[in-house]
């Protein structure tokens, strides 16, 4: 069976040694790859069929729940290109509650469109003076992420969550958060987070041929990887 891959960021060093390989080894490998914008029928014939989109974001002084702008324009464009999509939300929830209206605020923008890939919930810190999330210690951070993804699963849609090594180890409890899909960001040469992950992020300044900004560079396999349950913790 062969291995299936999604590599962002196919012009950057990483992602042609990738192609490379995977050129050399038809018999093992299936490209399926992408997270970004912009040029999309460019980006499809690079040999990428999906997307990860930033659907909104909560505002860091207040928590105003907003809409990415080029949300729609990305997911025309995605879709007439042939490209699988899914999205993320970028998380400044400081309580369960929050988290829950940020998924509720993900399910209307999203209106009932069908989506290839899951829902992802990122949070991360913002460190600006007026930040509500800069000092804050994290230990809600397990809680959010479940309801967050509970409210997405409740409306159908399958759900994960975006971390690094650093949250993954320190600040999420990844037993409880078992049954969901995880997105890590490690930028090395090859991922060595200890516990199973369904998409590594590589690079978060990936130059595409297609996009006139800089993006994150992911490798996403069909099964989980490693082999560590995440049902018991370090």
């Amino acid at each position: 069976m062969k291995q299936r891959l999604a590599i962002l960021g196919s012009t950057g060093s990483i992602g042609v040694q990738t192609l490379d390989i995977v050129r050399e080894n038809p018999d093992f490998f299936e490209v399926r790859v992408l997270t970004a914008n912009s040029n999309w029928q460019r980006l499809a014939a690079q040999g990428m069929d999906f997307a990860i989109l930033r659907i909104g974001y909560t505002g860091y002084t207040k928590g105003a729940l907003r809409t990415d702008g080029s949300f729609t324009s990305h997911l025309r464009g995605a879709r007439a290109a042939g490209i699988d999509v899914g999205v993320y939300y970028f998380s400044q929830a400081v309580t369960v509650q929050e988290a829950a209206a940020e998924a509720a605020h993900v399910l209307r923008l999203l209106d009932g469109q069908q989506l290839d890939l899951p829902v992802y919930f990122d949070w991360e810190p913002v460190f600006a003076d007026d930040s509500r999330t800069k000092d804050n210690d994290n230990g809600y951070l397990t809680e959010c992420a479940a309801a967050f993804c509970g409210v997405v699963e409740s409306a159908g849609y399958p759900a994960g969550i975006y971390l690094n090594r650093q949250q993954g180890y320190y600040r999420y409890d990844l037993s409880r958060l078992a049954d969901y899909a995880l997105w890590v960001a490690d930028y090395n040469d090859y991922p060595d987070f200890y516990y199973a992950f369904d998409m590594w992020q590589y690079s978060d300044s990936a130059a595409l041929d297609g996009m006139p900004t800089q993006a994150g560079s992911e490798l996403c396999c069909s099964s989980p990887l490693p082999a560590h349950d995440r049902r018991s913790s370090l």
